[in-house]
């Protein structure tokens, strides 16, 4: 699982960076997270001050997602979970392509 968080408005959104453990895991209560699960971005810092609105959606969305694939890899090895072979998956060598 990983969670984003989107902050909205002109609040003081400090105690949410608490949440965006990059280099650290997070901790409650002597509990401590085995991996980072959580990216937080303030909408306001992509559009204000007039920044063009095109270049401020496509930043706030790498920004937003860019954690994902390592938090997604990260819980697979923790979890002992590794991928299937195309052959795995549809008993043949090639991929199952979906429809567009």
């Amino acid at each position: 699982m990983s969670i984003v968080i989107v902050g909205i408005g002109e609040a003081d959104f400090t105690a949410m960076l608490d949440f965006d453990t990059d280099n650290t895991r997070l901790a409650a209560h002597g509990v401590i997270a085995q991996r980072d699960m959580c990216q937080f971005v303030a909408f306001r810092d992509y559009y204000a001050g007039g920044h063009n609105l095109d270049h401020g959606q496509a930043q706030m969305a790498k920004d937003i997602l860019w954690d994902i694939p390592d938090q997604f890899l990260n819980y697979m090895k923790i979890n002992g979970i590794k991928p299937r072979s195309t052959t795995q998956l549809n008993g043949s060598s090639r991929l199952i392509r979906s429809k567009p």
